[in-house]
């Protein structure tokens, strides 16, 4: 069942993610992201990654889909920490996929802007080195783990 947001959709304000570096509970939220503000709210407010205002107009849902996208890379960029924190797993968890409403429009949009920046951003990358430079980066680390335990 999709989970909406209260609200009328509207293009996000543009803004960064600074002030959320290394902060559990960071002061500034992804514009589709329902949380607790602090622990106490932990329980009383679930988490929500893909949490969307109804809306009626397809096109305008992926216009805000794109958008979805550039904040959420920005809050990468600004926040590098919290990409082993699969926060796209979570998105991806939390879109109902099987809704066919106008709604559907934020996810394609999102996803086709993520992709635009996947290919921008691999462009002169041999994507297959880095994935070895991470295996053997995560190998060590594992190493390491298990020398000190």
């Amino acid at each position: 069942m999709t989970k909406y947001a209260p609200s009328l959709p509207a293009i996000p304000k543009r803004y960064d993610y600074k002030a959320n570096k290394g902060k559990t509970f960071g002061p500034v939220k992804l514009p589709f992201e329902r949380s607790p503000r602090c622990i106490k709210e932990i329980g009383k407010i679930p988490f929500c990654y893909w949490y969307v205002p109804r809306i009626d107009d397809y096109g305008l849902a992926c216009r805000i889909g794109m958008e979805y996208a550039a904040h959420f890379v920005q809050f990468l960029k600004d926040d590098p920490s919290a990409v082993p924190n699969n926060i796209l797993g979570h998105i991806m968890r939390d879109i109902d996929f099987e809704d066919d409403s106008d709604a559907k429009g934020y996810w394609v949009g999102f996803l086709t802007e993520l992709s635009q920046y996947l290919l921008k951003g691999t462009k002169r990358m041999d994507v297959f080195a880095e994935l070895d430079k991470d295996i053997a980066e995560e190998k060590r680390a594992c190493a390491d783990y298990e020398a000190t335990s």
